[in-house]
């Protein structure tokens, strides 16, 4: 991410019967992996946020998929959410 540059990027597509939800956003440099999937909430120091868990076990509930990544170089933080359609 170049310095000061700042985005939200959300894209929605259906694939057959799979509807995919990705959203990326900037990160400031430090934002952290803690591990397990799991990542620093950015609202205080050290503390865990509750949001992409809650996002996870929504679609574990309904058969769908749920993945996060941190690309360190490119400061870009992505999680992408399939739910299987009936």
């Amino acid at each position: 991410m170049t310095s000061g540059e700042r985005f939200i990027r959300v894209g929605i597509a259906l694939m057959g019967s799979a509807l995919n939800i990705r959203v990326s956003n900037s990160a400031a440099a430090g934002a952290a992996a803690l591990g397990g999937n799991r990542f620093a909430s950015s609202k205080a120091e050290g503390r865990i946020g509750y949001g992409l868990y809650s996002v996870r076990m929504i679609a574990r509930k309904y058969g769908g998929q749920s993945e996060t990544a941190w690309d360190e170089a490119h400061g870009v933080f992505t999680h992408s959410v399939t739910l299987f359609l009936q």
